[in-house]
């Protein structure tokens, strides 16, 4: 992202998948978000998913550690 924060994000419907959303736009690292085993509404909902992945919250965090946010310039949905 240092040499180029121009980023694009895919997102598919749970579904069939059929639905892509296309998000174009501006990253950068905001290291004031707190980590994600810090939020009580994000451990609840993703509790399963990173469980999934054979992680408690606390190691979820630490390997996902770094909060990007992304300021949209353009959206597709195809």
């Amino acid at each position: 992202m240092q040499a180029n924060a121009r980023v694009s994000v895919h997102l598919r419907d749970v579904d069939e998948g059929s639905d892509i959303i296309s998000i174009e736009g501006e990253a950068t690292i905001d290291e004031r978000y707190p980590s994600a085993a810090a939020i009580p509404a994000y451990v609840t909902k993703y509790r399963a998913m990173i469980a999934d992945l054979g992680m408690d919250p606390k190691g979820f965090a630490a390997s996902y550690s770094v909060p990007i946010r992304i300021q949209p310039t353009r959206m597709r949905i195809d």
